[in-house]
């Protein structure tokens, strides 16, 4: 997950953990979350810490505390989970509602407006609805999506060969005279996903060890 903005410029101020333990803090409707302050900066742009889409932003006004606010749902994750961000303090804010947004995109300027003495971001984070501690997910890295195979990908990888009438042959495949045999039920080899063509028919390419010596073969 990305940092909310460049932390070259910035350094983290009050944690997620002093803002829970500040009393009254959250009697009065406020979520804990981190404070990130510029180090003098005139202009450090706020960047989403994922992809997704703005549910709310705010141009002006105090608005609990938070003055210039945005903030970002980012539906269902690559580690099974939905995130949602906001970015309050903000002195511009350059998203509207129902917007998409992609990882790093700027949608605004740090600021000081609502409740804030300084120039600083508070980013607030919720985990399946729950808030949580910031610290525990900003990596600086960017979050892809995982890589979905198409469904006509050969396997990858080591495979069990369920039946037996596996032929094996030592390349090339075009070599009508080196088949090896069948493989025995259950036999173990580890595919490389390419895909041979000889004679008509499709082979795949593997690596398969017969009497503890190594063959490569299609």
């Amino acid at each position: 997950m990305l940092y909310p903005c460049n932390m070259s410029l910035a350094y983290f101020g009050d944690s997620w953990q002093d803002h829970r333990d500040r009393p009254g803090y959250l009697a009065q409707g406020w979520e804990p979350g981190l404070d990130i302050l510029s180090m003098g900066q005139a202009k450090i742009d706020l960047v989403s810490v994922l992809g997704g889409k703005v549910t709310r932003d705010k141009d002006a006004g105090y608005n609990m505390g938070f003055g210039v606010y945005c903030e970002i749902d980012h539906g269902l994750q690559p580690d099974g989970h939905r995130y949602k961000s906001l970015y309050a303090h903000m002195a511009g804010n350059l998203t509207s509602v129902g917007q998409a947004i992609k990882p790093g995109q700027v949608i605004g300027v740090m600021g000081s407006t609502g409740n804030s003495s300084v120039v600083h971001v508070h980013f607030i984070l919720w985990k399946d609805g729950k808030n949580v501690d910031p610290m525990q997910y900003l990596t600086g890295a960017v979050v892809l999506p995982p890589v979905v195979p198409p469904p006509d990908a050969p396997p990858t990888g080591k495979i069990v060969t369920p039946i037996a009438a596996v032929n094996v042959r030592t390349a090339p495949a075009v070599l009508a005279a080196n088949a090896i045999g069948l493989l025995h039920p259950g036999k173990t080899i580890e595919s490389t996903g390419e895909i041979v063509e000889s004679q008509g028919r499709k082979w795949l390419k593997c690596i398969v060890y017969i009497a503890s010596e190594f063959l490569g073969g299609v």
